[in-house]
């Protein structure tokens, strides 16, 4: 039998892809750290976007 090993993934930016890739590897249980250089996830989503948008997050 293959050796299994356990490995964490790193995303880079916290924008829709970097939020869309973590959710699909929280699904599957899968390890990661989230990195994002802005003080907020998705920063040009609530930085300059309309102030109509809203961007909901599970916690």
């Amino acid at each position: 039998m293959a050796e299994q090993r356990e490995e964490a993934v790193v995303i880079v930016g916290a924008g829709p892809s970097g939020l869309a890739t973590a959710a699909c590897l929280h699904e599957l249980s899968i390890p990661y750290t989230l990195l994002e250089r802005q003080d907020c996830f998705a920063p040009l989503w609530q930085k300059f976007s309309y102030d109509r948008v809203h961007l909901h997050l599970s916690k």
